[in-house]
């Protein structure tokens, strides 16, 4: 996940500052730090539903960093909704920095999730255009170029975890 929520451009190095400290990797200065973070339970599911499916678990490590992203926009943009001013013992990103700050970082978690699925394909687990649900697309509905330990029923058993 680390390795999504990272940029070398400092123009964007306050915005990556607050995803860090969301996440629990950095303090309110951006300094590295060891916080509190969420438990991981949609990740560590999509892993073991991959991995009981016969499944090789480090194939969908992609699908459960987007899973762990895609609910921190969620936390991030419910802590704007319902004004909470503090997640794991901490103040949220909107109590700190302004409640359009928290809604682009929350923004920018969910086209990170984005990304980190399509990374997928770089493992040939999908291809980009199954994975984009492009119309007119010739690639079919499932993946074609699926790794033999790696099925489409553990891909789909890891996705539906996200709504767990």
């Amino acid at each position: 996940m680390r390795a999504v929520v990272q940029t070398s451009d400092p123009r964007y190095a306050g915005l990556f500052g607050m995803l860090r400290y969301h996440m629990g990797w950095a303090d309110a200065a951006f300094n590295p730090c060891q916080a509190r973070t969420g438990k991981r339970v949609r990740p560590v599911l999509c892993l073991l539903a991959c991995e009981a499916c016969g499944g090789d678990w480090e194939q969908a490590l992609p699908a459960a960093a987007a899973l762990e992203l895609m609910h921190n926009f969620s936390l991030i943009h419910d802590d704007v909704e319902d004004q909470d001013k503090t997640r794991r013992g901490r103040p949220t990103i909107w109590a700190l920095w302004g409640e359009a700050q928290a809604i682009n970082a929350g923004d920018v978690l969910f086209a990170l999730a984005q990304l980190a699925l399509l990374r997928l394909s770089e493992r040939d687990v999908l291809s980009l255009p199954a994975l984009s649900g492009a119309e007119g697309s010739k690639e079919p509905a499932l993946p074609s170029r699926v790794p033999p330990r790696v099925p489409p029923r553990v891909l789909v058993a890891g996705l539906v975890a996200v709504s767990l």
